[in-house]
């Protein structure tokens, strides 16, 4: 007798922050509970996977995590993979669609291991290239780039693009401060970007900090991860232009007003999850983005 799944949606989630809560599971994912798993432990998201993919028949796992979380997954996986025949053949017959890593790093990982990750979103490089460049002949830095003190591909990334932009000045931030500024304020500086992670205390510690500065010109966030946040309201009340930038998505859902407004990405992981049954066709169609 063929082995049946027990689910009615035969696909699993994984998150590595708590963006996906009960009641935005049950309407827009629509999978049960033990469906899905949040943690940022590669080796736990292996058990899950392992337990779902072994004992409940399901072979396809929507990945809504970070590119950290995601590169060291890749890493367990091909150890997995090499040191056990059973979980080799296991691991042939799973699908994984990531929703919300776009780290180069991490495709090109994805790439070396032959891991076979696809991915909903287009990479990080396409959102880098829109941050304005500022002028070459003014001696002063014009642009002054906000970055977290995450230690990850994503954020080791976003640092490195900027590297030798004569116009950019860099600040973690731990070490940012109302002088600071003000100073880049004071030298004609016309646009501070965010690079924040997914905690509301980052983006609060930003956004006082700002909101008790002088600079009241125009912000760029990368990726927005928490636009309810106090920190953002503060930054939106004070600057005369803000705006956000990110990735483009393999599909961008409507009607999903209960998700993040302002990045579609939680909308496609949603989309992902309930199209589980069509990721064959989507894949030979092209639906999902890698690098060039």
């Amino acid at each position: 007798m063929k082995n049946r799944c027990k689910y009615k949606n035969e696909v699993a989630v994984i998150q590595s922050e708590a963006i996906i809560e009960s009641d935005t599971r049950k309407e827009y994912f629509k999978i049960k509970k033990s469906q899905l798993l949040t943690s940022k432990d590669e080796r736990a998201i292996f058990d899950f996977i392992k337990k779902h993919a072994s004992k409940n028949h399901v072979y396809k796992f929507v990945l809504h995590t970070d590119s950290g979380v995601t590169s060291k997954l890749i890493d367990l996986l091909d150890e997995k993979k090499k040191s056990s025949k059973k979980n080799r053949d296991l691991l042939k017959k799973c699908m994984f669609v990531c929703t919300y890593s776009n780290s180069d790093y991490v495709r090109v990982q994805n790439r070396d291991k032959k891991a076979n990750f696809l991915f909903g979103l287009s990479p990080i490089s396409d959102v880098l290239n829109t941050v304005p460049n500022g002028s070459s002949t003014s001696n002063n830095k014009q642009i002054l780039l906000i970055v977290s003190d995450s230690n990850s591909p994503y954020f080791q990334q976003v640092r490195n693009a900027f590297e030798e932009n004569a116009s950019f000045e860099k600040v973690k931030v731990s070490a940012l401060n109302k002088d600071k500024i003000n100073d880049f304020y004071d030298n004609d500086g016309y646009l501070v970007v965010l690079s924040l992670n997914d905690t509301e205390e980052e983006y609060n510690a930003v956004g006082e900090v700002l909101n008790a500065s002088k600079f009241d010109r125009q912000a760029l966030i990368i990726e927005c991860t928490q636009p309810q946040s106090n920190g953002v309201e503060l930054i939106r009340k004070k600057m005369s232009d803000i705006q956000c930038a990110s990735s483009g998505v393999c599909v961008n859902g409507v009607g999903f007003d209960a998700l993040n407004p302002v990045l579609p990405y939680e909308k496609t992981s949603a989309i992902v999850t309930q199209l589980w049954g069509s990721w064959e066709d989507m894949k030979l169609a092209g639906a999902f983005i890698d690098l060039p």
